[in-house]
Formats: structure tokens, sequence, C-alpha cells
């Protein structure tokens, strides 16, 4: 299966996105599957280049949308890029041109797995890189005990991918962007889902939503207002 690169190209603005999801489904001929990519180890983690809070947005997103999501490594734990001294530089690309972007170290540091030493990557003295939190507060043993955790996120997103048609197998309709919400439905089996995304720092304003509430990227139990939290994004079952 080719990757589909063009979420990573396109601008993080709902209707840029939005666009490219109509154009991209009309491209494709009956019966054909489609990819999402958002992240792997020649760009910046969803963390650094989106920022945290819409990193879990953007988890909303892949998974919700149709087709095969790819996830890179580390962005279900949030992790941002590494921060490196010179003398850690291991990427021929920065070696042989330093200092114009070319390096790909930062957003290929190991996984930290847990508060053991190297976080249970490695029992090696020296890891290759250097690890992208050296607090320890981004290790999965830890997020995996957090249930407000961009992994713990993750984890119940793949669910209901899995639990319901809708979304691991459905089709996508009314794709619309306004004022920097993104919103679509997932459809199949009689099921309907609404999504909404909040692709902005701010409060934002959607049409009174209905039906049973699935999911929070802020993993939290709100009530259904017409008003989307910053940097917040909903899955619903509609009635």
């Amino acid at each position: 299966m080719p990757f589909n690169f063009h979420l990573i190209q396109t601008d993080w603005n709902a209707d840029r996105i939005a666009q490219l999801i109509r154009t991209y489904e009309s491209l494709l001929p009956t019966g054909a599957w489609p990819n999402w990519v958002l992240g792997n180890h020649d760009q910046p983690r969803l963390a650094s280049r989106l920022g945290p809070t819409q990193a879990r947005v953007a988890a909303v997103l892949l998974l919700t949308l149709r087709g095969t999501p790819t996830l890179y490594y580390g962005d279900e734990l949030g992790l941002p890029n590494a921060t490196l001294r010179p003398d850690q530089i291991q990427d021929p690309a920065e070696i042989r041109q330093p200092g114009i972007g070319q390096g790909r170290d930062p957003e290929r540091s190991p996984m930290p797995w847990d508060n053991s030493a190297n976080f249970g990557f490695t029992p090696a003295s020296n890891p290759w890189l250097p690890f992208a939190d050296p607090t320890g507060q981004l290790t999965v043993e830890r997020e995996s005990a957090d249930p407000a955790s961009i992994l713990t996120l993750y984890r119940q997103l793949l669910t209901l991918r899995q639990d319901h048609p809708a979304l691991h197998s459905g089709a996508i309709l009314n794709v619309e962007s306004s004022n920097g919400v993104l919103a679509y439905d997932r459809l199949a089996e009689n099921q309907r889902i609404r999504i909404f995304l909040n692709l902005t720092n701010d409060s934002r304003p959607i049409p009174q939503p209905t039906g049973l509430l699935l999911l929070s990227s802020c993993l939290d139990h709100p009530p259904l207002t017409p008003t989307l939290r910053p940097s917040e994004a909903i899955v619903l079952l509609q009635p």
C-alpha cells in the first residue's frame, strides 16, 4: 500500500483538510480503499508540529477517517522532538548540511517504555539517540495508568474503530468545515457517526449535537452543547 502523504503536506486548517478529503475521495475509483498518514520519520512529531493539544485532535482525525491509518511511533505517547547536542547527531543529512533543517534525528528518538534504565528501551549504556522526554513523564507505563493520557485516547479510538462498522469500513459523507471546525459523517449498516474536530485553540460553535457521545478528545464526559472547547474533537453516535 503506497503511503498517502497529503495530510502531512496540508496546512493544519479545517477548510484545507476538508477540501483534501473531498478531493481524495472523489478521485478514488469504485471499490478503492484509501489510506492516511500524519507522521513519519521524516517529519517532526505531531506534538512538536501541531502542539500537544492539537496532537489529540489529530489522533481523532486519523482514526476516524475512511481507510487505513498509519501511526508513527511516539505520536501515541505525545512525544515531542528530541533535543540533540551537536556531538549526538547521527543523521548524515544533518552532518553534511548542518543547520538547514534536514536532520531527522529529533523525531527518531527511542521509545520510552518504563522508568527503568534507559526507559526500558535498551540495556546499552548509551542509546543511539537521546530520549525526547528525559523526565520520564511520557512513558508507555506511566501513560497506561493515566485515564486522561493521549495513549489512553489512542487506545479508546482504536477500540471504537473495531467496535463500530461505520468507523472501520463505512462511507464518509458530508465533509464540511466552518470557522476552524472540520466535520464529517461515517455511515455503515444503518449506523451513522458524526465527528466534529476543532482545529483551533479557541472555543468554536457547532450545530446543536444529538445522539450519544462516544468520545471526547479530552477524555472526560462533558454534556452535549453547541460549543466545542479549544482543541477538542468529539465522536457522536447519531440516533
